[in-house]
């Protein structure tokens, strides 16, 4: 075959675009939930540990939480994107205090955790 017929659309086979979309989301839907589950068990180990979180694990736990706020608004989960993108100022604040803030910072995870419990499973997206 040409280099010019292989670039020609008609002589390419038909692909099914809306299936190959739902398994490319499925994909990324499957990545969503397992980047999710990761970064919220570092989130709980990280504030629920053996001592204090240092400064550069707030910076690291405020940069997981934008990491969510990104995927769950590409996947139209409002209510996660909103918990982190308030987690995440929240963390970047320059007037944030373990001590003064640790109750708001508990409020915000427990609406992530309760919100994520009842997401789908990646197997439900993808119809396997």
């Amino acid at each position: 075959m040409s280099i010019l017929m292989a670039m020609d659309p008609k002589s390419q086979p038909k692909v099914d675009q809306k299936k190959q979309t739902q398994i490319i989301l499925g994909k990324a839907y499957d990545v969503f939930i397992k980047e999710l589950g990761k970064h919220m068990s570092q989130f709980d180990t990280l504030f629920h540990g053996d001592g204090p979180p240092t400064r550069d694990d707030i910076v690291k736990a405020s940069a997981s939480f934008h990491t969510i706020k990104g995927g769950a608004g590409f996947f139209g989960l409002a209510q996660i994107a909103k918990a982190a993108a308030a987690l995440e100022n929240l963390l970047n604040d320059p007037n944030f205090s373990l001590k003064s803030d640790m109750e708001k910072v508990e409020s915000l995870f427990d609406v992530l955790r309760k919100e994520s419990i009842d997401l789908p499973k990646p197997e439900q997206i993808r119809g396997s």
